[in-house]
């Protein structure tokens, strides 16, 4: 059992639990995954650039915090999937959860 909790409600979910994540997110592969996961983080920091530079908006500790899932997921796809293809399935499982929590971490970004 691997518990988060929910940014926007405090709700517990089970990452173990298939039935979390969107259907279309289960059958993506490892490599999918990763780019799910990239474009999200990179739709982030264009949201902070560029849609909404308000200087008076103070956004370091969100920055702060993409810059951080942004090392986690450059670590998941040198270390993981790339070198070790036997590990495949644990791998997707990984970037699944990853890719969970980021995007309901940045979905409330606004």
């Amino acid at each position: 059992m691997d518990l988060y909790t929910l940014t926007m409600n405090g709700e517990m979910v089970d990452l173990d639990d298939p039935k979390i994540y969107p259907l279309k997110w289960r059958k993506m592969s490892a490599e999918q995954l990763y780019h799910l996961a990239a474009d999200r983080l990179g739709a982030s920091f264009f949201y902070m650039d560029f849609l909404n530079p308000d200087p008076r908006k103070n956004w370091e500790p969100q920055r702060s915090q993409v810059v951080g899932y942004c090392w986690v997921l450059a670590h998941l796809r040198r270390s993981c999937w790339r070198n070790n293809p036997q590990m495949q399935d644990e791998y997707t499982k990984e970037l699944l959860k990853f890719t969970y929590k980021i995007h309901d971490l940045l979905e409330n970004q606004c």
